[in-house]
């Protein structure tokens, strides 16, 4: 009789244990869709104390530590999901994901692969893993993925953005311009999409629309600097100058330590012709971004169209220590030295110049300018022949001016 007694309450132990987990688990999936993930993590930690085996809990409370940004311990949660049951897809999946927000790409795409081979037809691992690919510049296998989570449904915005990324830049503009309109056709509130579409469009070179686009993305998130500073590239590229300097403002207003907004608002005001508030702007980017070429180069054209070619001089220099591969730094070095009638060292730069770009006509040109300058005529007119033959107009003058005798 006693030990019937023992077995009944055995049984009714269990009984509540099991019931008692069940009734957490249910409270705290109901927390979780009325968005309570605090109080939602709660219940599923009580319903893991009454049973810890439970495989679900661990992705549910885990989903909703990832809500509250809490990846490292939502990875914790999932490492035990496949641990408790590792012929889960969902299970890989979902450690993928956290493993992505906490920047640990390769074994995420490991994990998310895994989740991929034990379910196939698992269209968001495409598109997590088709996310990895894009941040790994892998975008043919980026718009192979997404293709797979397109064609497998259901429509998702995600899929499509992600798929008008990869083909971006791919350099398929069109196709990224088509997965963005059938992205914003199921979710026209997300700010990136539209900026996307512009960039794509500004690509094209449909540049009212490429404004329409980023006005868009404008109205839908105003504290975004890049949508102002992509805005006013364009406006610049349409001579609204003045509307160019507007956004570059705004986006300075935003963010107020980017150096390429300080470089875009100083080419507005060189078309403006202010000189010293374009050079206030350069000098700022040069203090934020020592180590870009481009900033020096940028403030010694500056210097070079007010005539202070040692100045000029001196920014090209930097340039070249910084990225000696540019063409162009080089050759507006050498139209500095050749206005100080530095010819030898002018015609130096022009022959580097050639070097690096040797279809470039007016090197050919200058060299030959230089070369005059310095008495060897034979060496000119074989320069100013060679600036003819890639179109230098310019060039014909010169060979009929010096070289008519040759």
């Amino acid at each position: 009789m006693k030990e019937v007694l023992i077995f009944s309450l055995l049984i009714c132990f269990f009984s509540v244990r099991s019931q008692t987990t069940q009734e957490f688990f249910e409270s705290g999936v109901l927390k979780y869709k009325a968005g309570d993930f605090l109080k939602a993590e709660s219940d599923f930690t009580n319903s893991i104390i009454a049973d810890a085996g439970f495989v679900q809990a661990y992705r549910y409370r885990g989903m909703s530590k990832m809500q509250q940004h809490n990846y490292s311990g939502a990875l914790d949660d999932f490492d035990m999901m496949v641990k408790l049951d590792s012929s889960q897809a969902l299970g890989y999946y979902n450690r993928a994901s956290a493993l992505y927000y906490i920047k640990n790409e390769n074994e995420a795409l490991k994990d998310v692969s895994k989740s991929i081979e034990l379910k196939s037809d698992f269209a968001e691992a495409y598109v997590l893993r088709a996310k990895l690919y894009n941040d790994a510049q892998n975008f043919k296998e980026a718009a192979n993925d997404l293709n797979k989570a397109i064609n497998l449904g259901p429509q998702s915005a995600e899929a499509y953005y992600n798929r008008a990324f990869a083909r971006y830049n791919l350099k398929d503009f069109e196709g990224a311009i088509v997965d963005i309109d059938n992205a914003i056709a199921i979710d026209n509130t997300n700010a990136e999409f539209y900026f996307i579409r512009g960039t794509a469009k500004a690509e094209l070179r449909y540049f009212s629309d490429a404004i329409r686009d980023f006005s868009s993305a404008i109205e839908h998130n105003s504290k975004e600097p890049k949508y102002f500073y992509y805005r006013g590239i364009i406006k610049n590229e349409v001579k609204d100058i003045e509307g160019s300097l507007n956004d570059f403002n705004e986006a300075i207003n935003i963010d107020p330590d980017n150096y390429s907004y300080y470089k875009r608002r100083a080419i507005a005001k060189m078309y403006l012709r202010n000189f010293p508030g374009a050079t206030e702007d350069l000098n700022i980017a040069v203090t934020l971004a020592p180590d870009v070429a481009d900033n020096y180069f940028s403030r010694a054209m500056i210097y070079s169209e007010l005539k202070q070619f040692e100045d000029a001089i001196s920014d090209f220099d930097k340039a070249i220590q910084i990225d000696s591969s540019a063409y162009y730094y080089f050759y507006n070095r050498g139209l500095a030295k050749y206005n100080i009638n530095d010819i030898e060292g002018a015609g130096e730069d022009f022959g580097l110049t050639i070097q690096l770009a040797p279809k470039y006509a007016k090197a050919y040109e200058y060299k030959g300018l230089c070369e005059i300058r310095l008495g060897k005529l034979d060496e000119a007119c074989g320069h100013f022949k060679k600036a003819e033959t890639l179109g230098d107009k310019e060039a014909v003058v010169q060979s009929k001016k010096y070289c008519l005798s040759q």
